[in-house]
């Protein structure tokens, strides 16, 4: 922090009281960040970490490696999967309306392009992960282009389906991406089917404390993919929605929902 902001910073508490409820609010966020960065330490990096290490190990047997090939993918996954952590910690770490808005500009997107792109990169990664994955599209006729930027909408799409899909809940998964508009909005939602529901009801209780949390470091880090994504589309006027519906006491699958909304 520069002296100037500082010192500004320091000018605004005028009353003991006032220096206090700051202080106690500085220890609660100091809290959670330890205990996020326990949770990104021991599960997020480590786990992949140690994955990764071991598949390293067998891939130097020359007759495992050419028995398993999916040892190599592994090893791979693993890699991807700490890098896309650290890369949406240090996202949402430094994300600024004025810089967003200056490195993403506000533009016409045309919708079909770039569903059809990121659909394609989504049944990509998945194939990678052996995530055995259906997508089911169904696209409005006549699909109007959106106020947004080409670029931030990739990204949000991929971090949705990033959050969906990169868990083995299933031996078998079932996702549809359903486009719809008014005259006001379009929206896009991406319906995900699983029968290991609970993980996604814990999302859901995080996901509600979006509007009025101060810090990122209260959240899984699988849940900041949403946050991210979250906050990026409310700076073009846009919307994410998260629901779950649990059907596992009817013998269902359970579904997921997540939901963009946008300007047209």
């Amino acid at each position: 922090m520069e002296d100037t902001d500082r010192s500004e910073y320091l000018d605004q508490f005028t009353t003991l009281d006032d220096a206090k409820k700051e202080i106690a609010r500085l220890l609660a966020i100091e809290e959670k960040a330890y205990s996020f960065l326990h949770l990104l330490c021991n599960y997020d990096i480590k786990e992949p970490l140690l994955a990764i290490k071991a598949y390293n190990d067998l891939l130097r047997r020359k007759d495992l490696v050419e028995h398993h090939p999916d040892f190599v993918n592994a090893v791979a996954n693993g890699a991807e999967r700490i890098h896309k952590r650290i890369d949406v910690v240090r996202d949402v770490n430094h994300i600024n309306v004025q810089l967003l808005q200056a490195h993403y500009p506000n533009e016409a997107v045309d919708l079909n392009s770039l569903l059809a792109e990121s659909i394609l990169l989504i049944k990509n990664k998945t194939a990678q992960q052996k995530v055995k994955l259906d997508i089911e599209i169904k696209m409005a006729e006549n699909l109007p282009t959106a106020q947004a930027n080409n670029s931030m909408l990739k990204d949000v799409f991929l971090d949705v389906a990033w959050f969906l899909t990169d868990r083995p809940y299933a031996d078998k998964t079932e996702m549809h991406v359903i486009t719809t508009f008014n005259e006001q909005y379009f929206q896009v939602n991406f319906g995900f089917s699983t029968t290991v529901p609970h993980p996604f009801t814990v999302y859901l209780e995080q996901f509600r404390k979006f509007e009025n949390s101060s810090t990122f470091f209260q959240f899984y880090t699988d849940m900041l993919f949403l946050y991210k994504s979250w906050l990026q589309l409310q700076m073009y006027n846009g919307k994410l929605s998260f629901d779950v519906q649990d059907k596992t006491n009817s013998g269902e699958n359970s579904t997921v929902d997540l939901t963009i909304s946008l300007k047209r």
